[in-house]
Parts: C-alpha cells; sequence; structure tokens
C-alpha cells in the first residue's frame, strides 16, 4: 500500500507535470505531443438494412489525426476517378472514431467504432471495425479497416 506521503508526492509530481489548457488541467498524452498522425487503411462498409441495402464502400482510406483529435482525409474507391471526402472526423476520448464521408450524390455515410486500445499515435490501435448510417434514412450496416 502506497503511503500517505508517497501518494502526496504523486499527486503533486502529476500536478507539475500537468498543463493548463483553456482554464482546466490537462496532462498532455502521448498521442497529442507529437500529433499529426498519417494513418491509412484498406476500408470497406456494406449496408445490410434500410433502403439502400446491398450498397457497399470501399477503397483506401487516408487519414490524418490532428493533435486536437480531429479526423481529416478521403476514401480513395478503387476504379473510381474522384475520392469520396471525410466531412467529419474525431477520436474521442481516445478509443472512439467517428467519420462521416461526403458522397458525390451529396449524401454522407457516417461510421462510427469503439477501439480496444486507447489511440497513442499508433494507427493499428484506432477502431478497426462498428456501425454504418446513411446514405438514406434507416440504412444501417457494418464497417472494417486493415490499418496499415
Amino acid at each position: 500500500m502506497m503511503s500517505r506521503r508517497r501518494s502526496s508526492r504523486a499527486v503533486l509530481c502529476a500536478a507539475a507535470a500537468a498543463t493548463l489548457v483553456g482554464g482546466a488541467l490537462a496532462i498532455p498524452t502521448a498521442a497529442s505531443a507529437a500529433a499529426p498522425y498519417h494513418c491509412s487503411a484498406i476500408f470497406g462498409a456494406t449496408f445490410d438494412s434500410g433502403p439502400d441495402t446491398g450498397l457497399s464502400l470501399g477503397g483506401r482510406l487516408s487519414i490524418t489525426v490532428q493533435a486536437s483529435h480531429r479526423v481529416s482525409g478521403e476514401l480513395k474507391p478503387a476504379g473510381e476517378p474522384k475520392p469520396v471526402k471525410i466531412a467529419y472526423g474525431v477520436v474521442r476520448k481516445q478509443r472512439l472514431l467517428g467519420l462521416s464521408f461526403d458522397l458525390p450524390s451529396g449524401q454522407q455515410v457516417i461510421v462510427t467504432g469503439k477501439s480496444r486500445f486507447n489511440f497513442q499515435g499508433i494507427c493499428s490501435d484506432l477502431a478497426e471495425a462498428g456501425n454504418t448510417q446513411g446514405p438514406r434514412a434507416r440504412d444501417t450496416g457494418r464497417w472494417h479497416a486493415i490499418w496499415q
């Protein structure tokens, strides 16, 4: 068991190592210290329910994760001349990945997933699978990624 004196030292050391950000005390993580991170994956999404059942979206996914945890990037479908841009993306609480793709039709596909590991700048720690929504109401399915 840790003594009271050691416990106080540990708290003081943690507080000394912390930085004041926007009025809140935050301890920098490895992921925020060296960001941005560039990651790529082989990506696939399929819709198994809703008006677009059978629709699939896949290709090479390239993303950049900023220190703010915002994600930007694009999906390059095989055989398609234009990439599908990520309209909005975020890594939340270091484990949750959310991406919104702008389709050429003007519709959006949203993918969300939870990683087994905290994202600390290692691309393979990002979520590898999850749920899809869109492009139309009631469209749902699954996605998967193999991070490289």
